[in-house]
């Protein structure tokens, strides 16, 4: 019974125990044998052959295809990670300007310790200073009291002193009258 082959099975040509078992005029008939099986063998390998250059070229165009997704990959990648070390250059900033407002903000904290630390001392100055112009002005005006009492005492003395002076004046003018009078009257007699 004459052998097939099919593409998933291996097939070995035994030459020795075909000559043995075929005599001489069989032998065309295994030449004929022979050259089918081969054209068999050659169609099965060229179809094979041709599946897989197919596969190939399938593959080739996969590759090809993965190729440039991989390359849009590494594309957005690479641009993905450009834009990460600018934010991170970015955060950076921002990390030295946080820093550096903290520390400004310390110093800030530190001079208003210190403003407040000198307000607080020149409060309790203008507190003492009040305080001792309201004593001083209880003592101007005690002065300012007392120095018009003075004068008003004064005032009223010289008033007094006037009127006694007036008095003793407007007596002394009468009196001075009194005698121009009688001195007149006088010298009218002796005339």
């Amino acid at each position: 019974m004459p052998r097939t082959i099919n593409e998933n099975s291996n097939f070995e040509i035994n030459n020795d125990s075909i000559y043995k078992e075929t005599n001489e005029n069989d032998k065309n008939k295994y030449d004929d044998i022979v050259v089918e099986k081969e054209q068999e063998l050659l169609f099965v390998y060229s179809s094979k052959i041709k599946k897989l250059g197919e596969e190939l070229v399938d593959r080739n165009n996969k590759l090809k295809n993965l190729e440039e997704k991989f390359k849009l990959f590494q594309d957005d990648f690479l641009y993905n990670l450009k834009v990460l070390e600018e934010r991170d250059k970015e955060l950076e900033n921002f990390e030295k300007t946080i820093v550096d407002m903290k520390e400004e903000n310390e110093k800030k904290k530190e001079t208003i310790i210190n403003l407040n630390f000198q307000l607080n001392v020149k409060n309790k100055e203008i507190v003492c200073l009040e305080e001792k112009n309201k004593k001083q002005e209880k003592t101007y005006e005690e002065s300012i009291m007392n120095l018009k009492n003075e004068f008003n005492n004064a005032c009223e003395n010289n008033e007094k002193l006037l009127n006694r002076k007036l008095d003793d004046y407007s007596q002394l003018i009468n009196d001075l009258k009194n005698q121009l009078t009688e001195s007149l009257s006088t010298i009218k007699k002796q005339k």
